[in-house]
């Protein structure tokens, strides 16, 4: 389809879906000179592009941010702690059910695709206050981020039964969402996700013991914490539909539409 598109004469980009390199690129990297550039959706996600000699554009996003606007002021429950993403071996969840203090509460949204993993998760919950949630609809979803007083996101290139992912976070979309909510965010460092550290509200861990001292904090109001619509704002500015819309236009060297 690329060769298809270059001999046609259209100008051609390409980007990293998030699955394993190809063989063919990996073992024909000139193939990639087919391409008038690659675009990556973080630093790391560029990473898979440093044996191809094309241009790189790092384009950080997107987050639709409108989807999840700033928290409208309503209480949060400082003792909830809440994860959102696929429920995999890489998605690091037993890491925050060990670390969680006995104060506070975890609930683990996301479906169920590996159910060793979920029969493993729900042995190591036994005696805490962990909750699983597989099919909730969007709605609900940003309902309970309205509501709760601290989200984790734990991924690991190691998971529990020591098998390695290269690439387990290209981006961080279901943090970028609950930071644009508002709500305190903690990430691990594994992939992307430690560059969402300069963001307002959001605190990056590379140890299980760290996570379990971020947790102790907030546990006892002592993360400090930064207005709603700060962190809305910045995640809209950084990663937002129309930021990154721009930078696409302008990587392809397309005409910028005026603001309506």
């Amino acid at each position: 389809m690329a060769a298809h598109a270059r001999l046609l004469g259209k100008k051609l980009f390409g980007s990293d879906a998030g699955a394993g390199e190809a063989p063919l690129l990996r073992n024909n990297p000139d193939v990639t000179r087919v391409y008038d550039g690659l675009h990556a959706i973080s630093a790391f996600a560029a990473t898979a592009y440093r044996e191809f000699d094309v241009p790189v554009h790092i384009i950080a996003g997107p987050v639709d941010t409108a989807a999840f606007p700033a928290s409208s002021g309503g209480a949060r429950d400082p003792s909830l702690v809440v994860s959102v993403g696929r429920v995999m071996p890489h998605k690091g969840y037993e890491r925050t059910i060990r670390a969680l203090p006995a104060t506070m509460r975890l609930i683990i949204v996301g479906q169920h695709y590996d159910g060793d993993y979920v029969t493993y998760l729900r042995g190591l919950a036994k005696g805490r206050r962990v909750e699983f949630q597989a099919d909730l609809d969007d709605g609900a979803v940003q309902a309970l981020l309205a509501r709760a007083g601290l989200f984790v996101h734990a991924s690991t290139h190691r998971d529990y039964r020591g098998t390695f992912y290269q690439k387990p976070e290209l981006l961080g979309l279901a943090p970028l969402e609950a930071i644009s909510t508002g709500l305190t965010t903690l990430v691990s460092n594994a992939a992307a996700l430690g560059e969402l550290g300069v963001l307002p509200g959001c605190h990056v861990f590379e140890t299980d013991e760290q996570l379990a001292t971020m947790l102790l904090a907030a546990s006892r109001n002592e993360l400090a914490l930064v207005p709603d619509v700060v962190m809305h704002d910045a995640v809209t500015e950084r990663y937002g539909l129309r930021s990154v819309g721009l930078r696409l236009l302008n990587m392809m060297e397309l005409p910028i539409p005026c603001a309506s």
